[in-house]
């Protein structure tokens, strides 16, 4: 008899809730926001002004500048000796190659290889030179040098990509040759032998 007095307290309860529940709906109602009247704008709350992005000065670039990109160390060059002078030899000297260039509203900058075997890369700005040949523009992807009357454009030196190992592949040895394909033979069909009798 208790739990059938338990039972009937427990719907009796859920049903009160309901019925609360209903009650609070019919006498409160949701209102929805009021709609916009043609012609009408809604205004929003401003927002707050953002600053203007500029670039930090130029003194935060410094790093960059003092351990070149390009170079695979990153250390800066040692200032180049003093040597004795030599005679200028007899062929005309070859440009030197592009290696980098870096961009920036106070300072332009490119990376250039003089030819000769063991010559190291160098930094050079608008104006300087190197060996005979002076930097007269920078752009992103090539630069133009001078030499007399001469003009030249170098583009920049692009790298191989390295080559991609393929896992799980053999690479092939060139001592033998591929084989041949083998002639296919039809399959036997297997043979089917009735049971043995008990």
């Amino acid at each position: 008899m208790k739990a059938w007095m338990a039972g009937l307290a427990l719907s009796l309860l859920i049903g009160g809730l309901a019925a609360g529940t209903v009650f609070w709906r019919l006498t409160h109602p949701s209102q929805a926001p009021a709609p916009v009247a043609a012609g009408q704008t809604l205004e929003l709350p401003p927002s707050p002004a953002l600053p203007i992005f500029q670039l930090p000065p130029l003194e935060g670039y410094s790093d960059i500048v003092a351990h070149p990109v390009f170079i695979a160390t990153r250390l800066p060059e040692p200032p180049p000796e003093d040597a004795p002078i030599e005679k200028p030899p007899a062929n005309p000297e070859p440009a030197p190659a592009l290696l980098g260039v870096i961009i920036m509203p106070q300072v332009t900058v490119a990376l250039l290889r003089p030819e000769q075997a063991g010559a190291k890369a160098v930094r050079l700005r608008v104006g300087e030179m190197v060996g005979e040949w002076r930097l007269e523009a920078v752009f992103p992807n090539r630069v133009v040098l001078s030499k007399g009357p001469t003009k030249q454009e170098l583009a920049l030196a692009r790298s191989k990509p390295p080559a991609v190992k393929r896992i799980g592949a053999k690479p092939p040895n060139p001592a033998t040759p591929p084989k041949a394909p083998r002639a296919q033979r039809p399959d036997p069909q297997p043979s089917i032998a009735p049971p043995n009798p008990p």
